[in-house]
């Protein structure tokens, strides 16, 4: 899917920040494994450095807090999401 959408043209502004946009949801959903609920409902507050590694804080199932690290690639993918946006 990164794939695809890698290619797809970006020759106006509002088609380079549909694929950012797009590459940040299929990196949080296959990287993260996050189901969609846990995906519409974050913030960017939902991602927090503790201890010097990338965590990503979800609610989860009878309103708990769960803790998903946050890898390499899926940090890249955010990182360039941000500077686009």
């Amino acid at each position: 899917m990164l794939e695809i959408i890698n290619s797809m043209p970006e020759a106006t502004p509002h088609e380079k920040d549909e694929n950012y946009q797009l590459r940040f949801i299929v990196a949080m959903l296959y990287f993260l494994g996050l189901g969609v609920g846990g995906l519409i409902s974050h913030t960017w507050n939902a991602f927090q450095r503790i201890n010097g590694q990338w965590w990503f804080i979800v609610r989860g199932k009878g309103d708990k807090l769960g803790e998903v690290p946050v890898n390499i690639a899926s940090l890249e993918v955010v990182r360039e999401c941000r500077k686009q946006l």
